[in-house]
C-alpha cells in the first residue's frame, strides 16, 4: 500500500514553487522580466471551420463537410510557421452528432481524436498512428485507419483518453451508477460487441458518496522509480482526484489523491474539477488541476512517488496578473512539458506561470479574444495552442 500512495501521489504532481495555501490573489502587472504568453491567430485553411455550439466548445480541430453534413476531414493546428495538417475524416460522423474534435497527447504521442453522440453510447475515432508532417500525404489519401470505440449502455461524463500503445484501448469518465458503478470505463476493442468494462469505482477508490461521477480525466506516464507505469487522472464532480494504474506494478490499482496525502492541509472538497494535465520533469512528476470554482491546484512528488508539496496557484503567495478565483472565472488548464502553467479564462484571458530556476510566483497574461477559452492542449507537432468558440490561437512564451 505504501508503493501505491506515492505513486498515487507523484502523479498528481511536483511542482517548483512550494508556497501555498489561500484563497485568490491579485492582478497587478508583472515586472518586464517576468515571461509573458503570446498569442498568434492561426489561419484557417480553405474550407475547413472551427466547430461551434456549446457541445464543441472544447474543440481544437478544424473540420469540413458535404453537403449533407458528414465530415470529410480534419485539419490539425501545428506551429505559429506550420500550415495545419490535413487529414481524412473517420466515416459515418455528420457534424451534427458531433461532440468534439481534438488532438489528444499520450505518452508523448499525439493522437486525432473525434467524439460523436450515437444512440446507446458514444463512439471514439482514434487514429492508428501518431500524427506528423510526414504522413499527411498518408492521411489525405485516407490509409490510415480510424478505430470506433462504442460504449454501449454507459453514459460518458468526460471527454475520452485515447491510449496508443499501453493496450490499445479508450477511456472514458462515466457516471458511477453505470452499470454497477465505475468512474472510468475502458473499451478495448473497436468491436462494438466487446462489452465496455467499468473501473474505478467509488469503494475501490474510496471517495466521498457525493462523488457520483467524472468530470475530468488526463493520462500520464511515469517512467522511473516503482511506480513506473501509465495511468489515468480522474476529477469527480465533489472534486476528489484519483488516479488509475493501467500498465505497472499498479495496474488496476485506484488511488485518491484528495484523501491520502499529508500534503493536503488546504484543500476543500465540493467543486468539481474541470481539468487536469501532468508533467514529468527532473525526476519530479507535477500534476495539476483546476476546479469549478476557480482554485488552481498543484502536487508535486519526487521520483518514488512521495509528495512534497500541495499548492494553490492562484493563492496566498502569488503576484502579478493572478488568475481569479471564483465559480466560472477560468475554463482551461495545461502544462507542457518544461512545466510551464497554461490557464484559460470565461473572458479569454490566458494566464502563464512559467517554469524557471528557483521558486516562480508571478504570474502573466494577455487578452486577443473576448470569448471563453475551451481548450488550450497540445497540438499534433507539440506547440501549444489555445481554442475558443471562434478562434484558435498559437500560445507562445516571450
Amino acid at each position: 500500500m505504501r508503493i501505491i500512495l506515492s505513486i498515487f501521489s507523484i502523479l498528481v504532481g511536483l511542482s517548483i514553487s512550494s508556497c501555498g495555501g489561500g484563497g485568490g490573489g491579485g492582478s497587478s502587472s508583472p515586472p518586464a522580466s517576468v515571461a509573458q504568453p503570446v498569442l498568434t491567430a492561426q489561419f484557417t485553411p480553405s474550407g475547413y471551420v472551427l466547430p461551434t455550439s456549446t457541445a464543441l466548445g472544447s474543440s481544437n480541430v478544424y473540420i469540413s463537410s458535404n453537403s449533407d453534413g458528414i465530415l470529410t476531414g480534419l485539419a490539425l493546428p501545428q506551429g505559429t510557421l506550420a500550415s495545419p495538417l490535413q487529414i481524412s475524416a473517420p466515416s459515418g460522423i455528420t457534424v451534427s452528432s458531433l461532440v468534439s474534435t481534438f488532438v489528444q497527447q499520450f505518452s508523448s504521442s499525439p493522437l486525432a481524436l473525434v467524439i460523436s453522440n450515437i444512440t446507446g453510447g458514444i463512439i471514439v475515432n482514434v487514429s492508428a498512428s501518431p500524427l506528423s508532417s510526414s504522413d499527411s500525404k498518408a492521411y489525405l489519401n485516407g490509409t490510415v485507419t480510424w478505430n470506433a470505440y462504442t460504449f454501449n449502455n454507459l453514459t460518458p461524463t468526460s471527454i475520452p483518453v485515447a491510449v496508443s500503445a499501453a493496450n490499445g484501448g479508450a477511456y472514458v469518465g462515466v457516471n458511477v451508477n453505470n452499470n454497477g458503478g465505475g468512474l472510468l470505463a475502458f473499451q478495448s476493442s473497436p468491436n462494438t460487441s466487446t462489452a465496455a468494462v467499468a473501473l474505478a469505482n467509488q469503494s475501490q477508490c474510496t471517495t466521498a458518496t457525493s462523488s457520483t461521477s467524472a468530470t475530468s480525466i488526463a493520462n500520464t506516464t511515469i517512467t522511473g522509480g516503482t511506480s513506473a507505469g501509465n495511468y489515468i487522472g480522474i476529477g469527480t464532480n465533489n472534486g476528489e482526484l484519483l488516479i488509475y494504474g493501467i500498465t505497472g506494478t499498479n495496474t488496476g490499482l485506484c488511488k485518491n489523491l484528495t484523501n491520502s496525502s499529508r500534503a493536503l492541509t488546504a484543500y476543500s472538497l465540493g467543486s468539481p474539477i474541470v481539468a487536469i494535465s501532468f508533467t514529468s520533469l527532473n525526476s519530479n512528476n507535477y500534476g495539476y488541476f483546476l476546479t469549478g470554482n476557480g482554485q488552481i491546484w498543484r502536487i508535486v512528488a519526487d521520483i518514488n512517488n512521495n509528495p512534497l508539496s500541495f499548492t494553490q496557484l492562484n493563492g496566498a503567495g502569488f503576484s502579478g496578473t493572478v488568475p481569479p478565483s471564483g465559480a466560472g472565472n477560468l475554463t482551461a488548464l495545461f502544462s507542457d512539458s518544461s512545466n510551464n502553467v497554461f490557464v484559460g479564462s470565461s473572458s479569454g484571458m490566458v494566464y502563464l506561470l512559467a517554469a524557471g530556476s528557483g521558486v516562480n510566483t508571478t504570474w502573466s497574461g494577455t487578452n486577443m479574444d473576448r470569448s471563453a477559452i475551451s481548450s488550450i492542449s497540445a497540438t499534433s507537432n507539440g506547440s501549444i495552442i489555445a481554442a475558443t468558440s471562434s478562434n484558435i490561437y498559437n500560445v507562445t512564451i516571450r
